[in-house]
């Protein structure tokens, strides 16, 4: 009699119990993972974006300023970045008169980007790359909307300088 050589009934139900168990743990694992990545390119997306605007103003010499499309203190949705003709800033873009340099589109779905009062509307930076917000910093709050994740805050300080850290997302608004 020749040996049938195979997997039986057993063996079959054991794997397929133990490889669901290792799914149910790495499925929420993986979905925070997916979440903090979110959250960080998100961040890293808007200080690239305060860095280029500072930049800009540097290079063109030129007031530049940065605004959201929607208004507000919500930062979440496309942001535009425009020389601004106005020597005060924080005006809203005049095709007439200014020029659009480039329109960042929104940082992403499950994303919560507010501003403080500072960053209401606009942000502009000088053209020595200093911030234009009448000797106020500027502080960002990045969360996700359902808050599990720590969130990121994007500070621009006088000089204009941008530093990203970690956030609090249990006390931002």
């Amino acid at each position: 009699m020749t040996k049938v050589r195979g997997v039986t009934l057993v063996e079959l139900l054991v794997t397929l119990t133990v490889l669901t168990i290792i799914v149910a743990f790495a499925v929420p694992a993986a979905q925070d993972w997916l979440r903090e990545a979110r959250l960080d390119t998100g961040a890293r997306a808007l200080v690239a974006t305060f860095q280029e605007a500072r930049s800009e103003a540097v290079g063109r010499q030129q007031g530049v300023t940065l605004a959201t499309v929607e208004g507000g203190l919500d930062w979440g949705g496309d942001v535009e970045l425009y020389t601004d003709a106005d020597t005060s800033g924080n005006t809203a873009f005049d095709a007439g008169e200014d020029t659009l340099i480039l329109t960042m589109p929104a940082v992403g779905e499950g994303l919560r980007v507010t501003g403080d009062i500072s960053a209401e509307d606009y942000i502009s930076f000088r053209a020595n790359g200093m911030l234009n917000e009448g000797g106020n910093t500027v502080s960002i709050s990045l969360c996700d909307t359902e808050r599990r994740s720590p969130g990121h805050n994007i500070e621009i300080n006088r000089a204009g300088r941008v530093r990203l850290t970690e956030g609090d997302c249990d006390s931002a608004t």
